[in-house]
């Protein structure tokens, strides 16, 4: 038998030539960098294995891979092609109609990387969620026509739909893997909210149409006001006949929404109630009355924000939430005090998720300062909310007044300064002790003011509720505020709390509120209770 040579290790390289051999090197990496800003060059194979694993094998690790040039849904699939890591908070919450390919980009990062099994349910169940909402909304046949689209090369496209199909039927295993459990709580209540929102957007398809025109009428008039604002000879645009028709038409809307979404207050706060209120706050504006500009305001800011077509299934998500964890409070009490797991197993067939630590993805993303029109600051005014005392009519106004609150005060009489020192404040002056041989006592009537609104404003308050009005600052009388009537107008009205008597919150999501603006809400009588009149909108 041969011997084996024997291994000796290379001589060392000449200086020159170690350098010649890091020259060549940096060449090559240069060339692969150089490779990598074309599509072409970036397109990996996928890895013999198992289909629903939508991995790739990279043969060089180079990220982030760009093209110059590139569209940004083909730079979304360059990215991902070349082993980059896609920005997904860009791209959630996923629209109502979400781009193919920004919707594939979300499936691929949820079967190779957020979804991953390893991972702790609070951190990979709600991106499970949005990638499985994304796969059943988004066909396949659509993410292969705008990756067709693309100026992508054929072997990236072919590469990457490839990678697009492996990746949804791994997120839809993985969700048939988590069982009813995890539909229950993820994927039912977005479900059910998004059928109700789609049949109650079919009930008033109609109801919306009737003012398509109004926003076009509104800007015309607005215009022509600020044109012969100027002229003094010239008519006075229509703006109170352009408000009242909006005024009418949001009265028609009301009274055609409220029986589909169950209250005036989720109709004044979806998508249509809020555009025709912000179309008579920029009337209200325009017509030189910034006090009602930041009534509607007021409306606007206080009612929740449902303009978005989706928000009832961010509220059944968070619902979803919030009552997962108010099960698993209970679960953990229990299993502390259970001895027989077979016991806890009969309550809890399903363990409760632990979602401390959870994003809701599919939550809102709203602009802040949207609906900013005119603040009652702005306007010379601040907001009251107390509680309704009286109503009184007069014509076709009525004067509110106010639970009369009192004010206890005090002070010394006979009052002397001892030679007892208390103390030296910073410029050395000493302090002595002051002493009173009697006190005076009396109150102060700090009631508020009465506020003078219209009567439609006020026809149905009952004395005793909680009303937030919207009222001019008080006129000073001898540097004191003037007990006359301000005017101002409702913005709602709520039922007395009971847990506190002094304090009323300004925010209408705090009170159980029985009137919006002039529209009173449904609210049922309770058994045997005198019925008061409800007017319709």
């Amino acid at each position: 038998m041969n011997a084996r040579p024997a291994v000796t290790a290379p001589p060392s390289l000449p200086r020159h030539a170690a350098r010649a051999a890091r020259a060549a090197r940096a060449a090559a990496v240069a060339a692969l960098l150089a490779l990598c800003t074309v599509p072409a060059g970036c397109a990996p194979r996928l890895r013999p294995g198992p289909a629903w694993a939508a991995t790739y094998d990279l043969q060089w690790s180079v990220s982030p891979c760009r093209a110059p040039g590139a569209t940004p849904q083909a730079q979304l699939v360059i990215v991902q092609m070349c082993g980059g890591s896609v920005d997904l908070a860009r791209l959630l919450p996923p629209p109502l109609e979400p781009d193919p390919i920004e919707a594939a980009a979300v499936i691929v990062a949820c079967a190779t990387r957020t979804c991953d099994p390893t991972l702790e349910p609070a951190d990979r169940l709600p991106p499970l969620t949005v990638a499985w909402d994304l796969a059943m909304r988004v066909a396949p046949d659509a993410v292969t026509a705008a990756v067709a689209a693309t100026s992508l090369p054929a072997r990236t496209r072919r590469d990457y739909l490839a990678r697009y199909r492996a990746a949804r039927a791994r997120v839809l295993d993985l969700v048939t893997a988590e069982g009813d459990h995890f539909r229950d709580v993820f994927l039912r209540p977005v479900t059910d909210a998004r059928a109700t929102r789609a049949a109650a957007d079919a009930s008033l398809a109609d109801a919306r149409a009737a003012d398509d025109d109004l926003a076009a009428d509104v800007d015309r008039a607005i215009l022509a006001a600020a044109d012969t604002s100027d002229d003094a000879d010239a008519p006075a645009p229509a703006l109170a006949d352009v408000t009242a028709r909006v005024r009418r038409a949001r009265r028609a809307y009301l009274a055609a929404c409220r029986p589909v979404l169950g209250g005036v207050g989720a109709c004044l706060a979806d998508r249509h109630g809020r555009a025709l209120t912000r179309l008579l706050a920029h009337l209200a504006d325009a017509a030189g009355d910034p006090i009602l500009a930041a009534v509607e305001h007021a409306v606007l800011d206080q009612l929740p924000d449902l303009a978005d077509p989706r928000a009832a299934e961010y509220a059944a998500a968070r619902a979803a939430y919030d009552a997962e964890a108010a099960r698993l409070a209970e679960y953990t009490t229990m299993r502390a005090r259970v001895t027989d797991p077979a016991v806890l197993a009969e309550r809890w067939p399903d363990a409760p998720y632990d979602l401390a630590r959870a994003k809701i993805l599919i939550a809102p993303r709203t602009e802040p300062g949207a609906d900013r029109l005119v603040t009652p600051y702005a306007a010379g005014a601040d907001t009251v909310v107390e509680q309704l005392r009286s109503v009184r009519r007069h014509g076709d106004r009525a004067v509110l007044t106010w639970r009369r609150r009192t004010q206890p005060n005090s002070i010394g009489t006979g009052c002397y300064e001892t030679s007892k020192v208390v103390g030296v404040d910073s410029y050395g002056n000493v302090n002595y002790e002051t002493r009173c041989t009697g006190e005076r006592r009396w109150t102060d009537d700090v009631t508020l003011a009465p506020v003078e609104v219209p009567w439609d404003d006020a026809a149905d308050l009952v004395p005793g509720e909680i009303v937030a009005v919207v009222a001019a600052h008080p006129p000073q009388t001898d540097g004191k505020p003037s007990r006359r009537p301000r005017p101002g107008h409702v913005v709602f009205a709520a039922r007395k709390p009971k847990d506190h008597d002094d304090h009323f919150s300004a925010y209408a999501r705090d009170l159980e509120q029985t009137q919006w603006r002039a529209y009173r809400l449904a609210a049922p009588a309770a058994p045997g209770a005198p019925r008061k009149r409800r007017r319709t909108p």
